[in-house]
């Protein structure tokens, strides 16, 4: 009687060995349902954000326990801050961003890269001679009927409307990359020597357009060597999602903020995608570092709250994301939208 007593409480313990094992495991990695919510807005700074992830991908939120969820990667992109992934960690580790300014150019072609570098001060100081100068010889007329125009000069068409501009980040484009863009072929048959380049131009407008706006503007230009000169043969408004997809573009927030405006001019933002359920993953051992400190995430009413991955992509929720990062967030049911914000300070 002894021993079979014995037998059923060292068989309870390695049952609740085992229920301990399970419950520990399930706390790390817990499998549930969620929404997936592609008709919910998010606002930040009064402009809608279209959300991607790495890959240029769009991506929306997530609804679990009543809480909203953003891809961390997508609210980084928007604010302008650095993130990091390291699977070997598990770790998201989230940094302001270590410098300022633009970007060096990465260029082979030193005396094209100083074309569009003229040719973009030619526009800040409205020289239009020099600007016209810079083109190639076939488009040099084009430009000149264009510019010579009272009626577009009163209108604020074109380069007219652009009150100031400065290169704020460059690179030249591989002939592949360029080929898919753009007719290279036509180029290099006519041209001896063929350039392609990837421009943020910073811009100052007069009014703000479906074409510019205040803020940087990217535009794709390829240089050509016209004579023994290097000159302008085409400056057209840039592909950023296909840059993006291709994995050549600058990473910026102000490459992000562009591609959003982009999205929104052409009504990409509607969709049709339904609210539907997905199953996603709780990853309570994810370790969210914000410049270097580990942060323990926390809902609106103080209960602790913990990362979802879906589709590979990190989720964390809104409310702490905006703690955390010093960030104003409401919640509108009647418009089902997100509103982030810059917090204000009052002396």
């Amino acid at each position: 009687m002894r021993l079979h007593r014995r037998g059923i409480v060292v068989l309870c313990v390695a049952v609740l060995l085992l229920c301990a094992v399970s419950a520990q495991d399930a706390g790390r990695t817990l499998a549930e349902d969620v929404l997936l919510l592609p008709t919910r807005k998010i606002v930040y700074n009064d402009v809608e954000q279209i959300m991607h992830d790495a890959d240029g991908a769009r991506v929306y939120p997530i609804s679990c326990g009543d809480t909203t969820y953003l891809p961390v990667r997508a609210v980084c992109n928007m604010l302008g801050i650095d993130i990091e992934w390291n699977g070997d960690t598990d770790t998201v580790d989230i940094r302001k961003n270590s410098a300022d300014g633009a970007q060096e150019p990465k260029v082979e072609h030193a005396e094209a890269a100083e074309l569009i570098y003229s040719a973009v001060d030619a526009i800040n100081v409205q020289d239009w001679h020099r600007y016209v100068d810079l083109q190639v010889a076939e488009n040099r007329q084009d430009y000149s009927n264009f510019l010579e125009s009272p009626d577009n000069a009163k209108n604020h068409a074109g380069v007219f409307n652009i009150l100031s501009a400065k290169v704020a980040e460059m690179k030249e484009l591989s002939m592949d990359i360029a080929s898919g863009l753009t007719d290279m072929d036509a180029y290099r048959q006519k041209y001896t020597q063929v350039a392609a380049y990837y421009v943020g131009m910073s811009y100052t407008v007069f009014q703000e357009t479906k074409d510019a706006w205040n803020g940087v503007n990217y535009v794709l230009v390829i240089a050509v060597t016209d004579g023994d000169t290097w000159r302008i043969a085409e400056m057209s408004d840039a592909p950023i999602e296909i840059l993006l997809d291709k994995g050549v573009g600058f990473g910026s927030a102000d490459e992000w903020i562009a591609l959003n405006r982009f999205y929104l001019r052409t009504g990409a933002s509607e969709t049709d995608a339904p609210v539907q359920t997905v199953q996603a993953l709780r990853l309570s051992d994810r370790v969210i570092l914000y410049d270097g400190v580990k942060q323990v995430m926390l809902n609106a009413d103080g209960t602790r709250v913990f990362p979802i991955s879906f589709s590979d992509t990190t989720y964390l929720p809104v409310r702490a994301i905006c703690d955390m990062l010093g960030l104003h967030v409401a919640w509108s049911g009647e418009t089902n939208t997100v509103f982030i914000s810059a917090k204000t300070t009052t002396n």
